[in-house]
């Protein structure tokens, strides 16, 4: 814990108190709680949060033009992280900016959570289409014609 404490304070230039149960707003008390309190309170790590999302978008970029150089399963992988990517870059814009506030930007926000919540129920809960229920259809069909010889 002593090398993260070490760590955040070279990046962010400000030493780290240790950390103290709080209670109320959040439904408890305990570290959990008071780093969330602290973590959206500053803006240094709301910032960073948007170059996390950058970073993680750079890779993927990197990796699509060098997939024919890299393994499939380490393209698929760094790919995986664009799932990450989203809600940091949605998290970084919530936090940051002077439109961040404003009534259309909500508005955008919500209308992009809705959007990519719907895509995802319907990725989990629509049934995948058969690429090959066509060719299965016209084998059982020519089967069948040949059985009744």
């Amino acid at each position: 814990m002593e090398v993260l404490k070490r760590l955040f304070e070279q990046r962010f230039h400000s030493p780290v108190e240790r950390e103290e149960p709080l209670q109320g707003e959040l439904g408890g008390s305990g570290r959990i709680s008071a780093h969330l309190t602290r973590a959206f309170d500053d803006p240094r790590v709301i910032a960073g949060q948007g170059t996390i999302a950058f970073e993680l978008l750079l890779a993927i970029v990197a990796t699509s033009m060098l997939r024919h150089r890299i393994g499939a399963r380490t393209w698929r992988a760094v790919h995986w992280l664009a799932y990450a990517c989203w809600p940091v870059a949605v998290l970084h814009g919530i936090g940051t900016g002077t439109d961040s506030s404003a009534t259309w930007m909500i508005a955008i926000d919500v209308v992009c959570v809705a959007a990519v919540l719907l895509a995802l129920a319907w990725r989990a809960f629509a049934a995948p289409p058969d690429p090959l229920a066509g060719e299965r259809r016209d084998a059982a069909e020519r089967a069948s014609f040949g059985a009744g010889r």
